[in-house]
């Protein structure tokens, strides 16, 4: 799941990832055109519920490519899991 807030800062908007803790794995990673695609640089941490969870405030009015690597994978094909599009 992903949400969008509004950050205190102009022209950026606050964005959660969340993924169920049901998921069977040892680390999740976020990566993307945001990150460089850097495999290492956003990891998920686990909530009070055990759901994996990252916050980042990002610019708004952009597209975004992003996927999520399991245990250093990536599950699917060699295409990005999805596209973000920010808003206030």
């Amino acid at each position: 799941m992903i949400t969008q807030r509004p950050s205190t800062h102009e022209g950026k908007v606050m964005v959660t990832f969340e993924i169920s803790g049901t998921i069977w794995t040892e680390s999740v990673h976020l990566v993307g055109d945001f990150n460089s695609w850097d495999s290492k640089s956003l990891p998920l941490h686990r909530d009070w519920k055990q759901d994996w969870i990252l916050e980042l405030e990002l610019d708004t009015d952009r597209k975004y490519c992003f996927r999520y690597l399991f245990d250093g994978h990536h599950r699917g094909d060699n295409r990005q899991d999805s596209v973000l599009l920010t808003s206030n």
